[in-house]
C-alpha cells in the first residue's frame, strides 16, 4: 500500500528552527508568564512613588534619637552609684598552665635548635 511505503514523519527536535516546531498550546489570556522581560523595580519603591526618589523602607516605625553626653553620664552615674566594687582575681587553671608550659617549651626548643645549628657552622652571617 502507498502509505506503508511513505517514509514516516521524523520526530519534532527540540533544537529544529522554531517553524517546525508543533504549536503549542494557546496561554491563557490573563495569564503573564514569569520568566517573560518584566520592567526593573526597586523593592523599596512604593507604587506611587516617583521615578528616581528615594523612600524609606522604615516609614512608620518609631524614630529614636542619639542620646546626649548629659544623658549618657547621668545613666552611667546611676548604674556605678551603688555598685559594689569587685576586687580583681587572678587564677589559672590547669589546662591553662598546660598551655603556658608547652607553648614556653616549644619555643625554647626552638632557639636552643637554632643556636646549636649556629654554633656548629650550618648558618653563616654573611657580614660583607
Amino acid at each position: 500500500s502507498a502509505a506503508a511505503a511513505a517514509p514516516a514523519a521524523p520526530a519534532a527536535s527540540p533544537f529544529a528552527p522554531s517553524s517546525s516546531r508543533p504549536a503549542k498550546a494557546a496561554a491563557k489570556p490573563g495569564a503573564a508568564s514569569p520568566f517573560a522581560p518584566q520592567k526593573a523595580s526597586s523593592p523599596f519603591s512604593s507604587a506611587g512613588a516617583k521615578a528616581g526618589a528615594a523612600v524609606d523602607p522604615f516609614k512608620g516605625a518609631l524614630s529614636r534619637r542619639d542620646p546626649t553626653t548629659a544623658e549618657l553620664e547621668a545613666d552611667n552615674e546611676a548604674i556605678t552609684r551603688n555598685a559594689p566594687l569587685k576586687k580583681q582575681s587572678f587564677s589559672m587553671g590547669a589546662g591553662q598552665l598546660v598551655l603556658v608550659a608547652s607553648f614556653t617549651l616549644i619555643t625554647a626548643a626552638m632557639l636552643g635548635t637554632c643556636y646549636l645549628v649556629y654554633e656548629m657552622g650550618g648558618i653563616t652571617l654573611a657580614y660583607d
